[in-house]
């Protein structure tokens, strides 16, 4: 069971970013929430929208219970309306959107973008609304929502791992009513138990006085350091994607070329093929820890090996 004090708290902060409050409830991390509502919708595969490119547990996660991706397209602001209406046209029974910092490619849903979303969607109340805002206490965007009392099941799921470390394995969820009972009672029918001592840390920690000024700080730290790698690629005519998060999506010709150049020189980015479905190349570079200087010195790198001329061997 959520410990009482931490699930006010959690209702206390879905209410604020304008999240509607139905059954508040806790998860050992964002895809134990996810499964966990599946399975208690689902009795079978299903197809899923999820955004293309897509965080690679989730799309994991699907193919371990049988469901099957169906890709949508992003930008900027998320995932696109075209994207989002293709894959409803389509049939899919669920999607999971992330409103704000995209992973892999940075996107935060804008006043707009989450009008068009909402508009679409709405023509589909039976599908299951899943939304990951992984980054929420981080993100310097404001929190949106497609979550409305007129869906039967919708879930908002908020990850602490990004902002209170990985082993932090906690996710506060707020769903409709109709899905908080389903899933209740699937946990009552399975072996589901989250650390009560993991929560009285979780909860102390985001009461601590200086809780609200660290985690202001670290969220400019993290996108200072983003948009320095941006700007760098920029200055070298390299386009990258990162509205958000600290995570930097650049398109490359070769995926393998790249990241074996660059593994070469000592760096490690991650092959966008972890995370496409049918988005062209690219990679994701992690700006978390990286210096100005690093980050000069990669998109160095990036532009020599994008631009090298290819070898031409004689007959």
């Amino acid at each position: 069971p959520a410990d009482p004090q931490l699930a006010d708290l959690a209702r206390a902060r879905f209410r604020k970013d304008g999240v509607p409050v139905g059954h508040v409830w806790v998860a050992n991390g964002t895809f134990d929430a996810i499964s966990m509502i599946l399975r208690s919708v689902f009795g079978g595969p299903v197809k899923v929208g999820v955004e293309d490119p897509c965080f690679m547990t989730t799309l994991g996660l699907l193919h371990s219970l049988g469901h099957r991706a169906v890709p949508m397209a992003v930008d900027d602001n998320g995932v696109t309306p075209d994207g989002l209406a293709r894959a409803l046209d389509d049939g899919i029974e669920a999607v999971i959107l992330t409103p704000r910092a995209h992973n892999p490619f940075g996107g935060s849903w804008s006043d707009t973008r989450r009008a068009d979303l909402a508009d679409i969607l709405s023509r589909y109340p039976d599908v299951l609304l899943i939304e990951d805002d992984h980054f929420s206490e981080l993100s310097l965007f404001a929190a949106q929502t497609l979550a409305d009392e007129g869906r039967e099941n919708w879930a908002v799921i908020r990850s602490v791992s990004k902002y209170l470390g990985p082993d932090a394995r906690l996710a506060f969820v707020d769903c409709s009513p109709a899905l908080g009972r389903k899933v209740d009672v699937l946990g009552a029918c399975t072996y589901r138990w989250v650390s009560g001592l993991l929560q009285r840390v979780v909860l102390q920690t985001l009461t601590s006085p200086d809780y609200d000024a660290s985690v202001k700080r670290v969220a400019r730290l993290y996108k200072e350091r983003r948009e320095g790698f941006l700007a760098a690629l920029k200055d070298r005519g390299i386009s990258g994607h990162g509205a958000d998060g600290f995570n930097v999506w650049v398109p490359v010709a070769d995926e393998q070329k790249s990241t074996r150049h660059l593994m070469e020189a000592g760096w490690i980015v991650n092959p966008g093929a972890t995370f496409r479905l049918t988005s062209p190349p690219a990679i994701r570079v992690t700006t978390s820890a990286l210096r100005r200087d690093q980050a000069r010195e990669l998109a160095d790198l990036i532009d020599e090996i994008e631009h090298a001329a290819p070898v031409r061997r004689g007959a």
